[in-house]
């Protein structure tokens, strides 16, 4: 028995696929797994392996002794990346047969340029199109356009690769993927159809267009190509339902279908086979794929060659991809390059200049000696024809040595023209690169953001108040060296503040409370204190760090000394949130929804000079302190049933917009003086203190079934429309609205 090489995953329908293989060729495998039952169930006798892919420990020791990996096990997307580093600390090669799309991306981002033989994606999907197109570039390493139609006669995923293709759908959020553009572009648009002619006997057949697989990474990590197709046929996607044996998935035959265009030229190669599942390049029990004898897809990416060292096993299997023989095979179908010619050699010209001389000097020798000593007309007659053949041949000569200039001259032009090709080509795989670098930057900087934000919510779910102060901290100096994370570290802090907490603002010790429990509360206050500040120290347009466009949710929220003072924020839920002490949204701006329905305010609170660009609602809120609405701006303000029972100030207030004031409560003064109102209701109102209306503006007035029990002071009051009707003066009616009261 040859070198162990290790299978991971090597229960699964490709991986005992592969284990039968490497059987086959002379190697020993190692099936190791997840499931221990499994791997024992599926290769009685053989050497199995039991390694959790998060369990580092068990993943070295499944490796250890073996000359290569081949991992087998999906979603490739978890399993992967631990694998490869495993395979790094045991200093093996790793090869593996993922079809995912972004596992694949991730894994060429992530372990591209180290030093770790690491060969992914060397399977049907991803890597036998990847070695077709290899083939039909020949010796180029770019292509403006490459397409790879698939012609299966059905199609049966394995629960694997469906619960693999599940997780890389839930990584692009449902998208659906292509790669154009030199990279790869996330779309919601609708699936379309087409015809593609697949070569004889299969026809013309309806495809699904941009059936995405793996070849949208695997061909452009080394063939500069800005766009990369690849499509399905129709009667195969029919086959996805499940629901069948392994026989079933086994009974198929393929046809990959491959046209690469540089230029204006074109290719095309065929492969054809059987089971996709165990296609490789001859031999063994599957029907070989019929292509180049240097194309070795091997069974499942498992087409290990019996070689001396194991480096160059994995070189075996994956090195197809990077280059393939064009040996015009059979069954390669190829179509040449538009622009080939043939050079005319150094030898065919000198032979040509030598015939051209040999018959121009024959011709004057046999003139001459012909007629010798003759001085007859007839004589100077053929002298003068020699002199007219002489000057032909020379004229010839002539001819010759212009069509040898315009060769090379085509020549010349031809090698400028293949020369800004390639400069072309340089130029689009450096911008390639470029974009594949900024990539990855991308990718590190968005991993990084997501370590850093894990990290800090993570000390939020501490039990120690300090080290959630930290996590508090962690989360502000991320989210203002991120700005598209604002919003998002917002919510996080506002989910905080919402938590339900018990909260003592007594400087002493309550009575029949521990002290344990009274510093515990303190903790927790100063905790929440501290989250507000946050909240509130970035609202500020004043200040260097003003965070623009933040909404707040702080629906139910118990918030202490809470103050937006000068603040701007977009929309805001206060929604049943309870204010203690005193709360202060002076001089804000709301350019959204304030929704303040059912919140209490325990303390006094200031909304003076405050802006509401939008709706306004504060219906059934309690004030129990005094309520300032001095020269605030509201557009509709809605404040039905809502109860002030320590007064209120609304003087110089100004309402663009209708002001529900229906069933509202005044128990205590309340000063609506110069404030100006465009369609104002105060049906079912009641006023128990002294209501005060003075030079206020009304465009359109409703006191219907009003209660004034106190005084009521309308003097200078403008009212363009009035409505006065079951209005009670408990202290007689104003002298100012007489003339509607009067109606």
């Amino acid at each position: 028995m040859g070198e162990r090489v290790a299978v991971y995953g090597g229960y699964g329908h490709t991986g005992r696929f592969v284990v039968a293989e490497l059987r086959e060729r002379g190697f020993k495998p190692i099936p190791a797994g997840r499931d221990a039952d499994k791997l024992v169930a599926a290769h009685p006798g053989l050497d199995t392996r039991q390694a959790p892919v998060d369990d580092p420990a068990a993943l070295d020791r499944a490796l250890r002794g073996v000359a290569a990996v081949i991992n087998c096990a999906g979603p490739f997307a978890v399993t992967s990346a631990p694998v490869i580093e495993a395979a790094g600390r045991a200093g093996i090669p790793y090869v593996d047969v993922a079809a995912e799309i972004e596992a694949n991306a991730d894994t060429f981002a992530r372990f591209a340029g180290t030093d770790a033989v690491v060969v992914p994606a060397m399977a049907f999907f991803g890597g036998l199109g990847d070695l077709l197109v290899t083939a039909a570039l020949g010796d180029r390493t770019s292509a403006d356009e490459v397409r790879v139609a698939y012609g299966l006669s059905n199609w049966h995923p394995t629960e694997g690769t469906v619960a693999a293709g599940a997780v890389s759908s839930a990584r692009r959020n449902g998208r659906r993927v292509r790669f154009a553009n030199g990279r790869l572009e996330y779309h919601d648009d609708a699936v379309s159809t087409l015809d593609w002619p697949f070569p004889e006997p299969m026809g013309t057949r309806q495809v699904i267009g941009e059936f995405t697989m793996a070849d949208v990474v695997t061909i452009p990590s080394h063939v500069a190509v800005p766009e990369v197709r690849t499509y399905m046929a129709v009667e195969a996607a029919r086959g996805l339902s499940g629901g069948v044996t392994e026989r079933d998935r086994s009974d198929q035959t393929f046809l990959v279908d491959v046209l690469v265009r540089t230029g204006g030229a074109s290719r095309r190669i065929v492969a054809t086979g059987r089971d996709i599942r165990a296609a490789r390049g001859g031999g063994g029990r599957a029907d070989p794929v019929r292509a180049d004898e240097g194309d070795r897809g091997g069974r499942a990416g498992a087409d290990l060659r019996r070689r001396r060292l194991p480096a160059r096993v994995v070189a075996a299997a994956g090195g197809g991809v990077a280059r393939v023989a064009d040996r015009r095979h059979p069954g390669v179908v190829t179509t040449p390059e538009a622009d080939s010619y043939t050079v005319l050699s150094v030898k065919s010209i000198l032979v040509w200049a030598a015939l051209i001389l040999g018959v121009g000097a024959g011709v004057t020798t046999w003139l001459v000696l012909g007629n010798a000593g003759r001085d007859t007309e007839v004589n100077r007659i053929r002298l003068d024809a020699i002199r007219t053949a002489g000057s032909i041949v020379v004229g010839t000569g002539g001819a010759a040595a212009l069509l040898l200039a315009a060769r090379r001259q085509r020549s010349t032009e031809i090698a400028l023209r293949q020369r800004d090709r390639e400069q072309a080509a340089a130029a689009q795989a450096f911008a390639l690169q470029e974009r594949v670098a900024a990539d990855t930057r991308e990718d590190a900087a968005a991993r990084r953001i997501t370590d850093l934000y894990t990290k800090a919510v993570e000390l939020l779910g501490s039990a120690q108040a300090p080290v959630r102060l930290g996590g508090l901290y962690a989360l502000e100096r991320l989210a203002q060296d991120n700005p598209g994370q604002r919003q998002t570290i917002i919510n996080v802090l506002c989910a905080c503040l919402r938590m339900p907490a018990d909260l003592s603002d007594e400087d002493d010790l309550p009575e029949g409370m521990t002290a344990a429990t009274y510093r515990e509360r303190l903790q927790e206050r100063e905790f929440r204190l501290t989250a507000q500040r946050l909240l509130t120290a970035h609202l500020c347009p004043d200040t260097p760090g003003f965070w623009r466009g933040i909404d707040l949710d702080l629906t139910a929220a118990t918030l202490t000394g809470f103050s937006l003072h000068r603040c701007a924020a977009r929309s805001v839920i206060f929604k049943s949130a309870t204010f203690t002490g005193y709360a202060d949204f002076s001089a804000a701006t709301f350019t959204g929804p304030a929704d303040l329905s059912g919140t209490t305010f325990t303390g006094g609170v200031t909304f003076g000079s405050a802006t509401f660009h939008r709706d306004a609602d504060f219906e059934w809120a309690t004030f129990t302190d005094h309520a300032n609405f001095e020269s605030t701006t509201f557009t509709t303000a809605d404040f039905e049933w809502s109860t002030f029972t320590d007064g209120a100030n609304f003087e110089a207030a100004h309402f663009t917009a209708p002001a529900n004031f229906g069933s509202t409560t005044f128990t205590d003064g309340v000063d609506f003086e110069r404030a100006t109102f465009t369609e104002a209701t105060f049906a079912a109102a009641t006023f128990t203190g002294y209501a005060d209306f003075r030079s206020a503006t009304f465009t359109t007035a409703d006191f219907t079934a009003t209660t004034f029990t106190t005084n009521a002071d309308f003097e200078d009051t403008t009212f363009t429309t009035a409505d006065f009707r079951n209005a009670t003066f408990d202290r007689g009616r104003p002298s100012g609205l007489s003339a509607f009261l009067d109606e």
